[in-house]
């Protein structure tokens, strides 16, 4: 079964992941349940989100090739290759592998990013039908320790390359 490039790996995360060294799933603790004996971990997050007037299946199959990715996300620099089973990419940080989700019908985009310190994130990516064309969802979590400017500027990083994933779409 051919893998899914969630297009997603937006530059913003993938930086963040390298700079903040930490997997989601380990995140300091914000909350516990009653009776807990463990700390749960809850992070915070923003949704960033972007329409494009093309047809989502189209979006889809564009978003989830890998060779594509340097077409619009900027911040990963221009080398994107097969590595055996894996996708790697190229990053001021080091090399990264991403493993993405199976293709499938509705739309998820998720990946897996592995930093160089050996740390996987998780990455929730979406495409909906809007209309006749399509709504792009990207949730960028807050990495533990992570800064409020690094945060903002993750932030940033992301709207930027979906404002570029757009603007190649809609040509």
């Amino acid at each position: 079964m051919k893998t899914t490039l969630l297009v997603m790996v937006a530059a913003g995360l993938v930086m963040g992941c390298a700079a903040a060294g930490s997997k989601i799933d380990h995140a300091g603790p914000e909350t516990a349940g009653r009776g807990e004996t463990e700390m749960e971990t809850i992070l915070s997050s923003r949704t960033l989100s972007v329409t494009i007037r093309c047809d989502p299946g189209k979006v889809y199959e564009f978003v989830t090739n890998p060779e594509n990715l340097p077409k619009w996300a900027q911040g990963l620099g221009g080398s994107v290759r097969k590595q055996g089973p894996d996708w790697m990419v190229d990053t001021p940080q080091g090399p990264m592998k991403i493993r993405f989700a199976d293709r499938n019908s509705f739309g998820v985009m998720d990946h897996y990013v592995t930093t160089p310190s050996g740390d996987e994130v998780h990455v929730p990516m979406r495409i909906l039908a809007n209309g006749s064309g399509s709504e792009v969802i990207f949730t960028l979590f807050r990495l533990p320790d992570m800064s409020d400017e690094k945060y903002a500027e993750d932030m940033w990083l992301v709207e930027r390359d979906l404002r570029a994933l757009k603007d190649l779409l809609e040509k």
